[in-house]
């Protein structure tokens, strides 16, 4: 939705500068433009300290996020260190963020139907790769950071020259919509997810132990007298370990925990 907020006028110039521009601006939303979703997709240890995978919304001034109260599922749900680890890695990564991402191209969809394009930008724009959530082709035209400005205008029917209010109408129909009302609208396979997220956050808030432990592959990272430093699901959450307790890990091998225990004990 459009956000008048004063603290909010440099973030929302980053969106209007790259609707001036055209490059990868969609009724289906802004888009990541092709050279830099291929050079994201491929280089992901050069995020976050190449210049040229900057986000276009970083405000330099103070290291802020410009679009930080309206940034999509991904950027305000990740996180390099996770409660319980892998299971709380889980949550996020296999149900939480894939429910959000279905949710974010259904409710797309939705709103494009809902405020009327015109039958011809919508017969082109459905078979744009961004409909069918598929990466956009790197192109000559790409490359330079240009595009087809035919196909710009057809896309965008009825609402062309009017992007930034088609963007605001978009948020103004979709602000209104209660969570039973999105999952509606997002169907089955969004209906799936939310069920797999609701499972796998009871499984995060748990603190039943299971019946069988068995010790898993660990990278070791910094082995002192005392403690040894490791890390298992992500090189980010290293966890440091006493080193009698790494030493007993073995005997968690599948067999009963109540069996393990003793086994240490004794």
């Amino acid at each position: 939705m459009f956000d008048d907020d004063p603290t909010a006028q440099p973030g929302r110039a980053t969106v209007e500068k790259r609707i001036r521009t055209g490059v990868a601006v969609t009724p289906l939303g802004l888009k990541q433009p092709a050279v830099f979703s291929l050079l994201y997709d491929n280089g992901a240890s050069a995020f976050g300290r190449s210049r040229g995978l900057r986000c276009p919304h970083y405000i330099e001034d103070g290291g802020r996020c410009g679009v930080w109260r309206h940034r999509e599922s991904t950027c305000s749900t990740w996180f390099c260190k996770h409660v319980r680890g892998s299971v709380g890695y889980g949550f996020w990564r296999e149900s939480l963020h894939r429910l959000l991402l279905v949710v974010e191209k259904d409710l797309a969809h939705w709103a494009v139907l809902q405020l009327d394009l015109g039958l011809d930008a919508l017969k082109n724009l459905v078979f744009t790769p961004g409909w069918r959530s598929q990466p956009e082709l790197v192109t000559a035209e790409s490359i330079d950071n240009r595009f087809d400005w035919d196909r710009y205008i057809t896309i965008w029917g009825k609402w062309f020259g009017r992007e930034v209010e088609f963007y605001v109408e978009c948020a103004r129909l979709v602000n209104a919509l209660s969570w039973k009302e999105v999952l509606e609208i997002a169907g089955h396979e969004a209906r799936g997810f939310a069920s797999l997220t609701l499972d796998a956050y009871n499984n995060l808030i748990s603190d039943q132990v299971p019946g069988t432990l068995k010790a898993g592959s660990v990278h070791l990272v910094q082995l002192r007298h005392d403690m040894t430093r490791v890390s298992a699901y992500s090189i980010y959450d290293p966890i440091d370990i006493p080193r009698i307790v790494m030493e007993s890990l073995h005997h968690f091998d599948g067999r009963p925990v109540a069996d393990a225990v003793a086994t240490i004990a004794a």
